[in-house]
């Protein structure tokens, strides 16, 4: 195996001749050599990002060193339109090359933002492009919710679930509950009226067997919300018929205890008769 290096770049032929004696044979074999890229780095970040006003959001911004680039690298930013949304990156620098930036937004003005993340070091520079999205915030409002949406009991036999008022938005107002039932269906709520968030315990029962659908209503939010649990009531299962008794035992027991009697009064009655002939004789 032939091995060649060249800090000059470019192709060449290299010949290889072995020899023995008088026969000489040669082969030739070319070589190229490209140029080395200078050490360097990259930058890249999430290409879009979308946040409700008032609120914040982040993205990381990673810079990669290239060809062995080892440093320092200064990020900055710069936002259009200027007004309207805030960034800061942490960290700003990498003192060996690369790394990953956190890089925090914050708005309370909706709209579309173009941010410019650029990377320098001396004389090389690069950047990366981030469209934020801020969007305007929902009126405040609260959800309710079911802990299990279907609930299997034995007729009469009561069922229970939690029913649930998350609030969203900054909601932080009263909320009044209500349940409506079929009419073989009785419903009741732990408590109907929960101040922004909080649990309210559902039971339900019915006498007759079958399928129903309990409605739990909400209102006191931007609009009435309701949430349902399937109610399934199952026929009661039958008893085994208990053993009848006599004087307090089984019919079993009792006659096994006569049978027993018997025999001892028979037995008794044999060996009496036995011993009166035998005295006669």
């Amino acid at each position: 195996m032939v091995s060649c290096s060249s800090s000059v770049p470019g192709t060449y032929n290299v010949t290889i001749i072995g020899t023995s004696d008088a026969i000489r044979h040669g082969a030739i074999s070319t070589f190229r050599f490209a140029t080395s890229p200078p050490p360097e780095f990259t930058i890249s970040a999430i290409t879009s990002l979308s946040f409700v006003a008032s609120s914040t959001a982040t993205s990381s911004v990673t810079v990669s060193s290239l060809g062995g680039f080892d440093q320092q690298v200064n990020l900055t930013s710069t936002v259009y339109p200027s007004i309207g949304l805030s960034i800061s990156l942490n960290p700003q620098s990498f003192v060996n090359g690369s790394g990953t930036s956190s890089a925090a937004f914050s708005s309370s003005t909706p709209g579309d933002y173009t941010v410019t993340i650029t990377g320098t070091s001396k004389s090389l520079s690069h950047t990366a492009t981030i469209i934020v999205a801020v969007t305007l915030a929902g009126p405040p409002d609260f959800a309710i919710s079911a802990s299990s949406n279907s609930l299997n009991v034995e007729a009469g036999s009561p069922g229970t679930t939690k029913i649930t008022i998350t609030p969203y938005n900054g909601f932080t107002g009263s909320i009044a509950l209500e349940v409506s039932t079929p009419g073989d269906v009785s419903c009741d709520l732990s408590t109907t009226s929960i101040q922004s968030s909080g649990e309210s315990t559902l039971t339900c029962s019915s006498r007759i067997a079958g399928d129903y659908t309990v409605t739990i209503g909400a209102t006191g939010g931007a609009g009435p919300h309701t949430t349902t649990v399937d109610l399934h009531v199952a026929t009661v299962s039958s008893a085994a018929p208990s053993p009848s008794t006599i004087r307090g035992l089984t019919s079993a027991l009792f006659y096994v205890i006569i049978g027993v009697i018997i025999m001892v009064v028979v037995a008794g009655a044999a060996l009496e008769l036995r011993r009166s002939r035998l005295s006669k004789s």
